[in-house]
């Protein structure tokens, strides 16, 4: 039902009445402490939760933008108790998640040839431990035969186990 208060201006209150009165809790004259008591906890609320000057944003690169934008999301993205969203913070959300959506179109080929280049390094790392190793060996075989052939085969061994492992771990990866 309706708050029956009439306002000043002569229309009526857009309120719900609380059970058991015609009036809604801010007009009901039987809860007028509770609602003064109410008004000044609020107010001192706001007072006591005066904003200060957020950490300094990197918007120097994609990760920097990204990150300034989820911090955004994660502040905005505040539900009502009966699970509803404001308008405006569901508008909010919409736009900055379509700018998280052109953030990762835009940086994907970024961070993919940051891989590939990482990936060549890693290559090329292993290519050089490699041509070390057999240098080693290369030379290890001329001084003395039989202690090359012997680390020959313990190198063998390793590798074999490790190629085994990996392959457990990939089986069991994909079972998960």
């Amino acid at each position: 039902m309706q708050c029956q208060f009439e306002k000043s201006d002569g229309k009526q209150c857009g309120g719900y009445s609380v059970s058991s009165s015609h009036f809604c809790f801010s007009h009901d004259p039987k809860s007028k402490k509770k609602h003064l008591r109410a008004a000044k906890k609020g107010g001192l609320a706001l007072k006591s939760n005066s904003t200060v000057l957020a950490e300094e944003i990197d918007l120097s690169s994609s990760e920097g933008l990204e990150n300034v934008l989820k911090d955004t999301l994660s502040r905005v993205r505040r539900v009502n108790p009966d699970g509803s969203i404001e308008l405006k913070a569901a508008y909010c959300i919409t736009l900055i998640v379509s700018k998280l959506q052109e953030i990762h179109l835009k940086s994907y080929p970024e961070d993919r040839l940051k891989e590939i280049e990482r990936r060549e390094f890693e290559l090329r790392e292993q290519e050089r431990a490699r041509e070390a190793s057999h240098q080693r060996h290369s030379r290890l075989w001329e001084e003395n035969p039989e202690k090359a052939a012997e680390e020959i085969m313990v190198h063998t061994n390793l590798l074999l186990k490790r190629a085994l492992r990996d392959r457990e771990s990939r089986k069991l990866g994909m079972n998960i």
